[in-house]
């Protein structure tokens, strides 16, 4: 079984029709007295898991320190990297259990994948326009990263999903899960190193991670309230709440506007709003922004929420990967430029 959360990341702003007022009810607000606002790059969009099918693991050999290439007006990177003669561009979703391929590129290197029976494929997306989600597994040629090398990569590629044409694909656990990973946004680095356990002095200060379907999963209060069960996203630029935990919290209706956001499967209706703070382990951050969606991704993850870059962004990050126990680590280090909250 595979799982894949993936979206895509999209600027500018988008015509706003009323929420339903469903919603609306659910969290304390009307939705007829709230003003249409822009859409906010978001990076939620799909499920997908792979009934019976087993996929090989990818073999990697080498280590590397990459650049990171934000998405534009996002804190969402992307690395670059060569398929063949292909130079082409991955984002980096810790967010996605297996890696996607957009369609341009199997075009272009020519690309023979095996087509997924229907029967095999059960989603959960963000949008309402997919009846059918038509789904090929393909092989990739050996992706070289810097001095880095995956083998055997299968990937993921659909018919009708929307990636930004800038991307090549999205590289997910399957691969991320293999390294340590040092995500520096200070300097915009990413450095893929071999495993090493977590050091003992540092155990106390690490934020515990539990795999959920092949991504991590860790607790987070918000408001001063929780723990919640949050998925841990660098694909994301936003944080996403259930609109039951947003029921929980209170929010400020004063703070919440209507807006849509474009998934895997179009647009889906949803609430901006704000929490006062967001603590992940000893790390807390204020005002943090926060999108309040009713989408079935987070029911089939069975989480409250997804914690994205708007809260990672603040730290170096030092992930660490066990498969074997399920478990894993992350070690945050505020930026200079960064002023957590005590």
């Amino acid at each position: 079984m595979a799982l894949c959360l993936w979206g895509n990341a999209m600027g500018g702003a988008l015509a706003q029709p009323i929420l339903s007022g469903e919603m609306a009810d659910q969290i304390g607000v009307r939705s007829e007295e709230k003003a249409m606002t822009p859409m906010d790059p978001a990076l939620v969009s799909a499920i997908v898991q792979l009934q019976g099918l087993k996929v090989p693991e990818p073999q990697v050999q080498g280590r590397a320190r990459l650049p990171l290439f934000a998405l534009p007006g996002t804190s969402v990177y992307t690395v670059k990297a060569q398929l063949r003669e292909l130079s082409t561009q991955w984002l980096v979703d810790t967010g996605a259990s297996t890696s996607m391929v957009a369609t341009p590129v199997v075009e272009t290197l020519g690309l023979k994948g095996t087509p997924i029976p229907n029967q095999r494929l059960s989603f959960a997306v963000a949008g309402n326009d997919c009846p059918n989600m038509n789904a090929t597994l393909q092989q990739l040629p050996p992706l070289t990263l810097g001095q880095l090398q995956v083998k055997g990569l299968h990937s993921l590629q659909f018919a009708n999903t929307v990636i930004p044409a800038e991307l090549s694909g999205v590289l997910g656990m399957d691969v991320l899960r293999q390294f340590d990973l040092h995500l520096h946004p200070g300097k915009a680095t990413l450095s893929l190193l071999p495993p090493t356990p977590l050091p003992v002095d540092e155990i106390a200060m690490a934020v515990p991670l539990q795999e959920k379907l092949g991504v991590m999963v860790a607790q987070l209060y918000m408001n001063g309230k929780g723990p919640f069960r949050v998925l841990l996203d660098t694909a994301a630029d936003s944080t996403f709440i259930s609109e039951q935990v947003a029921a929980k919290l209170n929010l400020d209706t004063a703070t919440l506007s209507p807006i849509q956001i474009r998934g895997f499967c179009g647009l889906e209706d949803a609430m901006r709003s704000q929490l006062d703070s967001a603590t992940l382990h000893h790390h807390q951050q204020r005002d943090i922004d926060v999108i309040v969606l009713s989408s079935s991704i987070l029911k089939v993850l069975k989480v409250d929420g997804i914690l994205g870059q708007n809260f990672l962004r603040h730290y170096q990050q030092y992930w660490r990967f066990n498969s074997e126990s399920k478990k894993g680590s992350l070690l945050l280090v505020p930026l200079a430029t960064s002023n957590p909250s005590p």
